[in-house]
């Protein structure tokens, strides 16, 4: 994934795919400024910056977005939506990672998010110190 220069909570991003170990690539999804692309779930949001990208399958991807929130596609990367029930703290979550298919976690300011079921669901888990959740 590449981004364009970042300012004011956005960033132009495009996505690429290769199938010959870097040699040649294809785009696979890019912002456009036509407010109803990313709210249909067609490419990638202007809002929020370039963050780790994780594909926990060939077709689940997972974008951990600083200012974007955790965004998901489930059609290898065309397609993007905003996860609604992790909570960024501002939309800002940091690491992310999967453990196979279906186990994953991903870190925020408000702790760390747990699923078990390929992100379907996510719970946050409780972590000493950090005292957002009730």
């Amino acid at each position: 994934m590449s981004g364009g220069e970042p300012g004011a909570g956005q960033q132009l991003k495009t996505l690429f795919h290769t199938t010959d170990g870097g040699r040649t690539w294809s785009r696979v999804a890019g912002t456009s400024f036509a407010a109803t692309s990313y709210a249909s779930g067609l490419g990638l949001p202007t809002s929020g910056y370039v963050g780790q990208l994780v594909f926990s399958t060939a077709a689940d991807g997972w974008i951990s977005s600083p200012r974007g929130g955790l965004l998901h596609t489930d059609d290898g990367g065309r397609g993007w939506h905003r996860v609604p029930n992790v909570d960024c703290a501002d939309l800002s979550c940091g690491s992310l990672g999967f453990a196979g298919p279906t186990v994953g976690w991903v870190v925020s300011p408000r702790g760390v998010w747990l699923t078990t079921d390929g992100g379907r669901d996510w719970t946050p888990l409780a972590v000493p110190g950090v005292d957002s959740f009730p």
